[in-house]
């Protein structure tokens, strides 16, 4: 079902079951940009649950069932998903301590198998920190062909979102927005480690101890969470910091675990906050060498490279005022764009596998002069602000991902990048106000480091663009694993399983058959198409048939497909949408807020009602264009367009698709 959030212009809505891989480390980022007590007394049920073990008696996870915290769609049956808290030690090494309470939405197995598996999949969210039973339905959405016959369990780890308690941190929230306006990196760098320090602050003053909130304690969560709701054997996908979190359930309770799929690795002896710079560059600059190897990008392009790095260095010594608007909230901001949030963005937007093929472009419009695409970009990175729990967050780095790590070791990664890839907030900033500086004052113990030995079965999934968990992490992982899988996708970003149908048909073979290798055919389809001027003509249509839907029409010649139906052109400006929508018009509308219809007309046999929808980015339109079919479906084909392009793409785009517009009958 296409939702209105789903409609809205920009890469943030487009793909928006991406979105949180793509923000899943970003405020991480943020703070190595910057850089770079007594326990709470439980209450209700968990105060009972504390009560009852004062005797030392083990801990018996309970699960107490509630309403869902997310919105259900409108056409979802409410009784396929239940929801609820299941309630754990705050300390697993004192089980008979205070008690803590993880929110946890079991989606039931639907029943279209003939034969449904008792294992569930458990989804271990990236960040860490990663809210994501606010992003419930989308990743359900995602997964629900992936799982046949399994119930699918999404949770908030402990300090998350929808769990109690939460270690959200919005003075740090509103530190990144002011800083949008800050110029210096030096200045800004303090006042982001001010934020945190305050944070730190409230949150020991409401009594959370914060030393408690860690990848080993989540590890324990999770088995407590499949005792919780009666599973035997249960299978783990982790993505990001979930790969590193399923690594540690691997190793520390084996015993119901049938199987692991890990996407974009992340090994325990790594560290994050050392080594992003680092990779986030390497990785930029293999995207430019595959710009400078490709004939067609290298002509539209030349000397990238050099493009890139004088940018940053003119943008920092003179950063250009723009103004950024919240992509959901459509607040706006005053903001500079400084060389920094350039190499920030280009970062950020290495994550998303659909919007890579943009970049060369972004950074050269930039170079040139124009920074209408670079500041869509910087406005499309706001809704990443508030999408960790960044007390937890911090409780994870400073206890597990810096322990074995030095600032010099840091420095000594730095030096290896080209110095505009360094970032200009100086060194003696990074040492009184970067992250390390931040561990010191966070109320934590340093983690013993335990490497995995395990012969669980596994697969593992890495992208060759991916800027934080590169593919050269994963053979690291995978050298200790004697039942595993490992594939790189070509031309992919952070999570394959978000962005590739190849990694999803993947993902169920192997669920389906642990033992046999997933076939990896369909990698060889698998390469970069770097987005050139010669994309953009709206009027060089080709056909194109949509299978999932039974439409065949007309769509520009050299957009991107970038799920069933949905063609976005490679600046991501414009949408253009054929679908089936299965549900009744008028919930449709009311979902959508769609004006009208202002139009009705008979097109190639049909009839079609014209309606007009308003996404957030300012500026733009959106048409809708139906046809029903009968009570409970119609055909909807929809554009997305600046409005200044509207009759044009009306003309050419539009409205020869309406004509070319069929049905596609079985077998042809």
């Amino acid at each position: 079902m296409r939702t209105r959030a789903a409609r809205e212009s920009g890469i943030f809505q487009i793909s928006r079951i991406l979105v949180r891989v793509i923000f899943l480390l970003c405020s991480l980022a943020a703070v190595i940009a910057c850089a770079g007590g007594a326990n709470a007394p439980p209450t209700g049920e968990a105060a009972a649950v504390t009560e009852a073990r004062s005797s030392g008696e083990p801990f018996t996870p309970i699960f107490e069932e509630d309403d869902c915290p997310f919105e259900l769609p409108f056409n979802f049956d409410e009784e396929q998903v239940r929801c609820g808290m299941v309630i754990v030690p705050e300390d697993h090494h004192r089980p008979a301590g205070p008690a803590i309470r993880l929110a946890v939405a079991i989606f039931k197995d639907d029943g279209s198998e003939q034969d449904s598996q008792p294992d569930p999949l458990i989804v271990l969210a990236g960040g860490p920190g990663q809210k994501l039973l606010e992003q419930a339905m989308p990743v359900a959405d995602l997964l629900a062909p992936l799982h046949p016959g399994r119930d699918l369990i999404l949770f908030d780890q402990r300090g998350v979102g929808f769990s109690e308690p939460a270690l959200d941190c919005p003075e740090f929230i509103v530190a990144l927005l002011e800083n949008l306006n800050e110029t210096d990196a030096n200045l800004a760098a303090k006042n982001s480690f001010e934020a945190l320090i305050a944070c730190r602050d409230r949150l020991m003053a409401e009594g959370h101890n914060l030393a408690a909130y860690t990848t080993w304690q989540s590890a324990a969560d999770v088995e407590m969470i499949r005792q919780a709701l009666g599973y035997d054997l249960i299978n783990l996908y982790g993505g990001s910091y979930g790969s590193l979190l399923a690594q540690a359930v691997m190793r520390d309770h084996p015993q119901h675990i049938r199987s692991v799929i890990m996407d974009s690795i992340w090994p325990l002896e790594k560290s994050f906050f050392v080594e992003v710079t680092t990779v986030s560059g390497e990785a930029m600059v293999h995207m430019l060498d595959r710009c400078a190897a490709d004939v067609e990008c290298r002509a539209a392009y030349p000397h990238l490279e050099d493009a890139l790095y004088e940018v940053i260095d003119r943008l920092n010594a003179d950063p250009r005022p723009i103004k950024v608007t919240h992509p959901l909230t459509g607040d706006s901001y005053r903001a500079y764009l400084t060389g920094d949030m350039v190499f920030g963005n280009v970062r950020t937007f290495m994550y998303d596998t659909a919007a890579i093929p943009i970049l060369p472009q972004v950074i050269y419009e930039v170079y040139e002069g124009e920074y209408e695409l670079m500041t869509r970009l910087s406005s499309i990175k706001l809704a990443a602000f508030d999408r960790l729990s960044t007390g937890m967050e911090l409780s994870v780095a400073c206890t597990d991902d810096l322990t074995g790590h030095t600032l010099e070791e840091y420095f000594a990664l730095l030096d290896t990048l080209p110095p505009p890839l360094q970032g200009s907030a100086s060194r003696e900033t990074i040492r009184r106000y970067g992250i390390f500086a931040v561990c010191d004052a966070w109320p934590v113990e340093e983690a013993t480091r335990r490497p995995l030995t395990s012969d669980l079965p596994t697969l593992l999934l890495s992208g060759e663009f991916d800027p934080v968990t590169p593919p050269k992490y994963a053979p690291q992982v995978d050298a200790h694993l004697s039942h595993s899988f490992a594939y790189e996708f070509p031309g992919v970003g952070h999570s394959p399983l978000g962005s590739s149908e190849c990694a999803q048909e993947m993902f169920r073979a192997f669920l389906d058959d642990l033992h046999h290798a997933p076939d990896d055919g369909c990698l060889a389809d698998y390469d970069i198409d770097f987005a050139v001027p010669a994309d953009y003509d709206v009027s060089a249509l080709e056909p194109v048939t949509i299978l999932e839907f039974g439409i065949r029409s007309m769509a520009p010649a050299g957009w991107r497909q970038v799920e069933p139906g949905v063609f976005t052109s490679p600046d991501f400006a414009q949408i253009f949408y054929l679908l089936k929508i299965e549900m009744p018009l008028e919930g449709f509308i009311e979902e959508n807020d769609l004006d009208g219809p202002y139009d009705e007309r008979e097109i190639n046999g049909r009839v079609w009602q014209f309606y007009e929808f308003h996404p957030s980015d300012p500026g733009s339109i959106g048409i809708d264009v139906i046809s029903m079919i009968d009570d409970h479906s119609f055909y909807d084909v929809a554009v997305v367009t600046p409005e200044q392009g509207r009759e044009l793409v009306e003309s050419n785009l539009l409205f020869p698709a309406l004509e070319a517009f069929a049905e596609v009958l079985p077998g042809s």
